[in-house]
């Protein structure tokens, strides 16, 4: 029988949280990339092409890799079902929201989505969850509110903006969900791979629709970079990461750290953009930082447990 020593189990837990916090840099960046593509290309316009061109790498993914990716005909609707709303439906309901509510709401309300899947963590699965790890979780968000809130801040939020934004975080709460089940029968790049291919079918109308606008645009280097960067690292990398994560370390205590993401844009923004970091935003940051150290222990007396 194969049992795991404590310095290999130290050394796998190290190794997915440094995936995971990989993939946070990964997605900072991509708010980048999208700030520079979305000069030349509508919202809907880049989406379509990033899905369209992460689809084709994992097609090559699958040719070059050469090795048994067949899925179960009983998990086929499961992973259709995963692109349907990871990535297509978040990422529609992610634009219209921000469109038609302010960039703060927005992201207060898309850093629920760790809250999210918490709460349906305690009642479908049943995965223990203590008080601290709570604590951390409203610290976390509380950090959040911080970092995004100046004193220009206004609030301004249309229903159907509030209800678009709820819509992505329904949306990363299933995927979550089910992305974490198909990793007890597949690899993760299997998963991955089929989630972007499926996904593009989705995509194609919207890109035949502006495929006009796409194809009259001349694409330097500094517009095919943040394009690749974005089917590649974000679409394909950055997933396989935070996958890994899941599988390691569980998916409540992984959804946490995306709100690391908005901390990374905010310091590459800084250097991209110069973009002001104020003291405000630092302390937000640190805030966020001791929610994230919080969220993830695990030993305590008090746990929340769901009575029958």
């Amino acid at each position: 029988m194969f049992v795991l020593n404590l310095s290999d189990l130290m050394a796998i837990y190290f190794k997915a949280y440094i995936f995971i916090i990989l993939s946070m840099i990964i997605w900072g960046f991509s708010f980048v990339w999208s700030k520079t593509l979305l000069y030349i290309l509508s919202p809907i316009a880049l989406i379509s092409v990033r899905y369209l061109l992460a689809a084709f790498f994992s097609i090559l993914f699958l040719l070059w890799h050469k090795a048994n990716f067949k899925i179960k005909r009983k998990h086929l609707v499961l992973l259709i079902i995963l692109a349907l709303f990871e990535p297509f439906t978040y990422s529609f309901f992610e634009i219209y929201g921000i469109k038609l509510t302010s960039s703060g709401i927005a992201a207060i309300i898309i850093s629920t989505i760790p809250l999210a899947v918490t709460i349906a963590n305690f009642f479908y699965l049943k995965e223990k969850i203590t008080y601290l790890n709570l604590v951390g979780i409203f610290i976390s968000f509380a950090g959040i509110t911080m970092i995004i809130i100046d004193k220009s801040f206004t609030v301004y939020a249309s229903y159907l903006g509030v209800l678009f934004l709820t819509g992505a975080v329904v949306s990363a709460t299933i995927s979550g969900f089910i992305l974490k089940k198909l990793t007890n029968y597949y690899s993760i790049p299997t998963i991955i791979s089929y989630q972007n291919i499926f996904s593009s079918f989705l995509f194609v109308p919207f890109f035949i629709y502006y495929y006009p606008q796409i194809i009259n645009i001349n694409f330097s280097f500094s517009y095919l970079f943040p394009l690749l960067s974005l089917a590649i690292l974000a679409s394909i990398v950055a997933f396989t990461f935070y996958t890994y994560g899941i599988t390691k370390i569980g998916l409540t205590k992984t959804m946490v750290f995306t709100n690391l993401i908005p901390i990374f844009t905010t310091i590459i923004a800084y250097f991209y953009f110069k973009e002001i970091i104020t003291i405000q935003k630092i302390f937000g940051i640190f805030i966020v930082i001791t929610g994230l150290f919080l969220s993830q222990q695990k030993k305590s007396e008090f746990f929340l447990s769901k009575k029958s």
